[in-house]
């Protein structure tokens, strides 16, 4: 028995009125966690596939470390981790 799990993430959309004829549609470009989260996985994979330049390495390691502390400091701690520290 296959079991599918779907994600979907609603982004919101600002509408501006320019005139009473015309409007446009602006993207939400706000950063969220899930979005840090996401690129650190990308920067993973690049390093692994070998993407990377070797003078890019050092840039590339500040970014994630940034990223990584970020994330630890900005998400809970999970349940696991709760048990472990008591």
């Amino acid at each position: 028995m296959k079991t599918e799990t779907t994600t979907q993430e609603t982004t919101t959309q600002e509408t501006t009125t320019v005139d009473e004829n015309q409007t446009t549609t602006q993207p939400d470009n706000n950063l969220n966690i899930n979005d840090l989260i996401v690129m650190q996985d990308i920067i993973k994979v690049i390093t692994k596939r070998g993407g990377f330049e070797p003078d890019d390495f050092i840039a590339v390691g500040q970014t994630y470390k940034k990223i990584s502390a970020f994330l630890e400091q900005s998400t809970p701690p999970s349940e696991s981790q709760v048990g472990e520290s008591e």
